[in-house]
């Protein structure tokens, strides 16, 4: 498990996400606040929308839980932000890869 290389929360709040990988891939992950919402926050994980292979918001844990299917090849090219709506108080994201399954699960 590694942090993200880069985490900004671009709405001027300051908040902090605690924002890992669990795989086994050589893959550098940003995350971002993008923007508030009435109904929660947006945010970005630097993944293209064909790498995602799925993803869900955990409640209890206040996690947002991304699965990361690695492309074939290489691309040169600016990485996208792919983005998911989360409620406002999402304390972490977690990106794991393609059929890895959530095994820590915070207490408290």
């Amino acid at each position: 498990m590694r942090k993200f290389s880069n985490f900004m929360d671009l709405t001027g709040k300051n908040r902090e996400l605690d924002c890992r990988y669990h795989g086994s891939t050589n893959i550098n992950l940003e995350g971002r606040i993008l923007r508030e919402m009435k109904s929660g926050l947006v945010v970005g994980v630097s993944l293209w929308e064909q790498d995602v292979a799925a993803h869900r918001y955990d409640v209890q844990r206040r996690s947002l839980d991304v699965w990361y299917k690695q492309c074939p090849g290489v691309r040169i090219m600016l990485l996208a932000m792919y983005e998911f709506k989360v409620p406002e108080d999402i304390k972490e994201i977690n990106v794991y890869d393609a059929g890895q399954k959530v095994t820590r699960i915070k207490n408290g």
